[in-house]
Parts: C-alpha cells; sequence; structure tokens
C-alpha cells in the first residue's frame, strides 16, 4: 500500500491522531488546543533497528527499519511492523501489530500500539 517506511509512517500518525481526536472529542469544552497540543508531541527517531514513535514525551510504538529481527517466538518480523512499546527504549517483540508498508493499523490507538 506504501512505497515506503516515511509514507507509512505519516499514515500511521495520521491513524494515531484520529483516534486521539475521536477520543477527546465533546469530552473537551475546547478540545482545539488539546489536539494541537497532543499532535505536536508527536516525534519520529530514527534508531540502527527500529524507529521510535514517541508521543507526550512517552514511547508510543517502534516500526521495525531493518530486516532480521527476530521475534521471541523465533520468528522473523518484516520491514515496516509495528511492536508495542515494552519500555522507553525497548520494544516488546512478542509478534507485530500491524505494518506501516501495508498499511494495517487497525491495532494502533494513540495510547500506542496494542
Amino acid at each position: 500500500m506504501y512505497d515506503n517506511l516515511a509514507d507509512g509512517i505519516t499514515a500511521m500518525i495520521g491513524v494515531i491522531q484520529k483516534d486521539y481526536y475521536n477520543t477527546t472529542y465533546n469530552r473537551v469544552h475546547d478540545n482545539s488546543k488539546v489536539l494541537e497540543d497532543f499532535n505536536n508531541s508527536i516525534e519520529i527517531i530514527p534508531g540502527s533497528k527500529y524507529i521510535k514513535i514517541i508521543s507526550r514525551g512517552g514511547a508510543h510504538s517502534f516500526i521495525v527499519r531493518e530486516p532480521g529481527i527476530m521475534s521471541t517466538k523465533g520468528v522473523e518480523f518484516k520491514v515496516g511492523d509495528i511492536l508495542m512499546s515494552a519500555s522507553f527504549s525497548a520494544p516488546a517483540k512478542y509478534f507485530s501489530r500491524g505494518n506501516v508498508l501495508d498499511g494495517t493499523f487497525q491495532n494502533v490507538r494513540w495510547t500506542g500500539a496494542m
């Protein structure tokens, strides 16, 4: 669906922002400032193996950047796989929560990859 990681990550961030909007709409009297603050808090931090997505100062998720990374079950992740955050500096490597190149974002919420 997407030709490169940058386009897929941009689409995923759009999904995160839309989910946050849908969650906070009508819950906040004037949500324009809240939405703007949330949208501005999202950062993309490239690393050697993963691309870290930061939201509100915490690790939202990780994107597999290079082939050859193995899950804890011995299955190789694909480039673009979305991994849940185990900590600020490491992903949970149990299984993929989606893939940014395939456009599979069904397990991505504003709070993180589920």
